[in-house]
């Protein structure tokens, strides 16, 4: 008898095979493991990568997907890039076992060969060297039935202090908004540090400003505490900053969209 049989025992049996080896694959099997989860298999198409994060959660690495055991586990977790979830979802044979995927982009439906699916995202962003608390990281579930999603809720719990459903179309919308506030924002870092560096500067003296920023943005509301130039319109400061922009004419091109974008947002 599979241990999937019983759509409530993941909540004693906690067997689960990690398809991936990545930052987000590392951190979930890692975690679930130090929270007592028997973590079965991790595939990864270069054995080296698999076997890697298996020695670290006492699991079996395996690069052929035909050699996952579906019948001894409650649930594969698929944590691989986007753009071939849906074709791992297909190599993967039929059973009752429950398969979720951890994309902040791609549909429920793209597991639809399986009956028992769900979708198990964690809300983070990370990175295989950087450890961090994931009790507070927000895991957004959803599951086919309702048996899938306790099954996919309690799981979650083991890991997280924040669990909530979330549907397709929602975890979307979030997952653009963290787009912004986190691709983004690093990005805009990214920038920030060349331009300290050309004056032998470094990001550590923005550390502060940086700080106060997203705390007040967090105590507030980030539009009702935008600062600036652009939310004064202070068209002096902005033009200065444009001109020595000049030799970099697509930053140029990014300080004046971002700055109408505030203008237009406090009018």
């Amino acid at each position: 008898m599979k241990s999937s049989s019983n759509p409530l025992l993941w909540r004693t049996v906690k067997k689960v095979s990690i398809i991936g080896s990545g930052n987000v694959a590392t951190h979930l099997a890692k975690n679930l493991f130090d929270k007592g989860i028997i973590i079965h298999s991790i595939y990864s198409q270069t054995i080296e990568n698999a076997q890697q994060l298996a020695d670290q959660v006492k699991a079996q690495s395996i690069s052929q997907l035909q050699d996952l055991d579906l019948s001894v586990i409650d649930g594969a977790i698929i944590a691989l890039k986007d753009d071939i979830i849906e074709d791992i979802s297909n190599q993967l044979p039929e059973s009752d076992t429950i398969i979720a995927h951890t994309s902040g982009t791609v549909p429920l439906s793209a597991l639809k060969k399986h009956s028992k699916i769900g979708v198990f995202y964690p809300l983070q962003t990370f990175s295989k060297s950087k450890t961090l608390d994931f009790s507070k990281v927000p895991m957004c579930i959803e599951g086919i039935t309702p048996d899938v999603h306790a099954n996919l809720i309690e799981l979650a719990k083991s890991i997280s202090e924040d669990v909530r459903s979330i549907d397709s179309d929602t975890r979307k919308q979030i997952h653009i908004a963290a787009v912004f506030a986190c691709n983004f924002t690093n990005h805009m870092l990214t920038i920030a540090n060349q331009q300290l560096q050309q004056s032998d500067q470094d990001l550590s003296i923005l550390e502060p400003l940086i700080r106060e920023t997203i705390e007040k943005a967090f105590t507030n509301t980030p539009e009702n505490v935008q600062t600036g130039p652009a939310a004064r319109n202070d068209q002096q400061v902005i033009q200065k900053h444009l001109n020595m922009l000049e030799v970099q004419p697509q930053l140029q091109n990014i300080y004046t969209q971002i700055s109408n974008s505030i203008i237009n947002w406090k009018k």
